[in-house]
């Protein structure tokens, strides 16, 4: 009796331990496991780090593979949840694509692009703002003319040696500027804090003064000819820079030096009665009126009128001024157009009512791709002499070569495409256009900025 008892006991141990046996193991392939992904034995093989999944939980342990294996609710499923807009999502006009300094100066920006930085993506540091460099209510730039007039009484123009010329300002910028023209070239006057009160003069200083200052404004000048003359790494010019030499080394006249002043005259009365019009504005209240246009001297018939054509701004003589726009326009036949226009800003600091030496800094921030000061500089000095579009320019070799002049004739017609387009890209595209030696082009860009009227020729002249 024991022996059958204790045979029922056993079997009915065997036959209960079945189906548990059958939970755990499952029956077949298939777990009976409320994860679907656990696999054989309860356990997963760790995963291999070049499969891992792209969840919040790449690999934790064996069993768990991602976020979704927890039996809880997990608030991620991906890394990009992690993520928030960025501070720069709306500079996208902003291309960071452009080269150092030094490899301007090293000649290497051919081939290399260079950005153009749209006036509402530029946001001022806070030290600007707090010395109130930015339009009202905004954190937008403007120009230094739109600035109190206290912050603009202590001028400083920043130069290579900078001990020879300190103290010297600027012109004051023209009336009437817009506050959306927001481009601030580093080449103008920077605001520099309020000087500081200063004692009133004791009897008779004044006089003492005045003598002073003639001597100093006499020793800046002769430590400013001094060091013209001292030796220059500036290797000798080639190409058509380069000027030709007579007997014993004298310069050969075969090209005539023109006075600037006359070649503008020239070129208003060859323009006279054309189809190209500038628009001169009337001089606001309190400013000096503008000077009148040239009076339209038509050319006889029959007799083609001579354009005058830029093609140097080298200046003969001994005086500071044509002796660095000498030295400018050699260093841009060299490449080295950073310098070109530290010398060509110290030109103007000498005299700083001189045209050339403000197309000059135009043409040297141009060639080293500064396109955005280059913009600014251009559409004030067109807007005090408009009469520049009559010029013909040999930009080959104003700019130091024709490959650089192609190279920037393409980018800024890559600028005009976009839906935005600026009054001052059209300046400078227009000008670069005349640079390039395209006149009706650059002309219909110079009529959509507002600088000139301008009829295009519908028929085409009839040539001997």
């Amino acid at each position: 009796m024991r022996r059958i008892l204790a045979i029922v006991i056993v079997a009915a141990l065997l036959s209960a331990a079945a189906p548990a046996q059958q939970q755990i193991y499952g029956v077949g392939p298939a777990p009976r496991d409320a994860s679907p992904m656990v696999g054989a034995n309860g356990y997963n093989a760790p995963i291999p780090s070049r499969y891992q999944p792209n969840y919040g939980n790449l690999f934790i342990t064996g069993n768990v593979r991602g976020g979704k294996d927890f039996r809880g609710f997990v608030p991620y499923d991906s890394p990009t949840q992690f993520g928030a807009p960025l501070g720069s999502d709306r500079l996208r006009s902003f291309q960071r694509e452009s080269v150092g300094v030094m490899d301007v100066r090293q000649g290497q920006t051919f081939g290399q692009p260079i950005p153009y930085y749209h006036p509402s993506s530029t946001v001022l540091p806070l030290p600007a703002l707090e010395a109130g460099l930015n339009i009202p209510g905004s954190s937008e730039p403007r120009y230094p003319s739109l600035l109190p007039a206290t912050n603009l009484e202590a001028r400083r123009v920043p130069m290579i040696s900078d001990p020879v010329l300190t103290g010297v300002g600027l012109p004051p910028l023209p009336e009437g500027i817009r506050e959306t023209d927001v481009l601030v070239p580093p080449v103008l006057a920077r605001p520099t804090p309020t000087a500081e009160p200063q004692l009133p003069l004791l009897p008779g200083e004044e006089e003492r003064q005045l003598p002073e200052r003639t001597l100093e404004r006499e020793l800046m000048l002769e430590e400013l000819e001094a060091a013209l003359e001292e030796e220059s790494p500036v290797e000798p010019m080639i190409g058509p820079l380069a000027e030709p030499e007579g007997p014993e080394g004298v310069p050969s006249p075969a090209r005539p030096e023109q006075d600037f002043g006359q070649m503008l005259q020239q070129a208003e009365r060859a323009a006279a009665g054309g189809p190209v019009q500038v628009i001169r504005e009337p001089a606001a209240e309190g400013e000096a009126p503008l000077p009148p246009a040239a009076p339209p001297v038509l050319p006889r018939a029959g007799v083609q009128p001579q354009q005058a054509v830029l093609s140097t701004l080298a200046e003969p003589g001994g005086e500071p001024v044509a002796q660095l726009m000498t030295a400018g326009q050699r260093q841009m036949g060299g490449g080295r157009y950073l310098e070109a226009a530290a010398l060509f800003r110290q030109a103007q600091a000498v005299q700083p009512d001189h045209i050339p030496a403000v197309l000059g800094q135009v043409n040297a921030l141009l060639a080293a791709g500064e396109l955005r000061n280059a913009a600014g500089l251009l559409e004030q000095l067109l807007a005090r002499h408009p009469e520049l579009v009559y010029l013909e320019y040999d930009g080959r070799n104003l700019m130091g070569g024709k490959t650089i002049v192609d190279r920037r004739l393409e980018q800024v017609r890559q600028l005009i495409r976009r839906d935005e387009v600026g009054r001052e890209v059209l300046l400078l595209a227009g000008y670069v256009e005349l640079l390039a030696g395209n006149p009706q082009p650059a002309y219909e860009l110079l009529g959509r900025a507002g600088l000139i009227h301008y009829a295009a020729p519908t028929t085409q002249p009839n040539r001997p």
